[in-house]
């Protein structure tokens, strides 16, 4: 039924470019791409400092190699959240990813975690990456994730966010603040979906 292959693992696009040329070269051979009864395209993810690796070049030859779509984790748009999460890179440089990554060619799905930053940054967080959003021109094939923060009390983010003077956030009503916010930046033909996966967290 799956007319499409993920790449199953959280940064497989990372890798030099001559390497992934040669595995997606093999991906072809055993799963005939691009035939009428093989699959119609590859997706998969890639962390924000690996995607500064690459260039639209590289993207457009990914696109050729029917790479369709290539999610990155934003997470939050403002610099502060960003860096209580302990993400490498930065917003900007996810924006640029992101513009490079189009300028070859390929969709992106972009995830922000709801609840990011807890009480005290709740509004730069949903303003600044909405605005990172709206940067991004996202548009037809293109999907923004909203995804609710799981915060266990004893993990270190946790402990993070109490050194900054911040408490976890009930995640309901920024989850429907970023959705609305997501479908009025994003160009007609983008999608806004709910990302929730209780495993994965902080």
């Amino acid at each position: 039924m799956r007319k499409s292959l993920f790449l199953g693992d959280a940064n497989a696009l990372v890798i030099a470019q001559a390497r992934l040329r040669e595995l997606l070269s093999i991906v072809h051979d055993e799963f005939a791409l691009g035939g009428s009864h093989g699959l119609k395209g590859i997706y998969a993810f890639l962390d924000i400092f690996g995607a500064e690796q690459k260039s639209a070049s590289d993207y457009r030859e990914l696109r050729a190699a029917h790479v369709r779509r290539i999610y990155l984790g934003l997470e939050s748009g403002n610099a502060e959240v960003f860096r209580l999460l302990n993400k490498p890179g930065s917003p900007a440089a996810c924006i640029e990813a992101v513009r490079a990554i189009k300028a070859g060619g390929i969709n992106v799905g972009i995830i922000i975690l709801a609840g990011a930053g807890g009480t005290r940054l709740a509004q730069q967080h949903v303003s600044h990456s909405l605005a990172a959003l709206a940067s991004m021109n996202l548009g037809p094939g293109d999907i923004v994730y909203i995804s609710p923060l799981i915060v266990p009390p004893d993990g270190s983010y946790a402990q993070q966010l109490h050194e900054a003077a911040s408490r976890p956030l009930h995640v309901v009503r920024q989850l429907e603040q970023l959705k609305a916010g997501a479908k009025a930046v994003c160009a007609p033909g983008s999608k806004v979906a709910l990302y929730h996966i209780e495993e994965f967290i902080y």
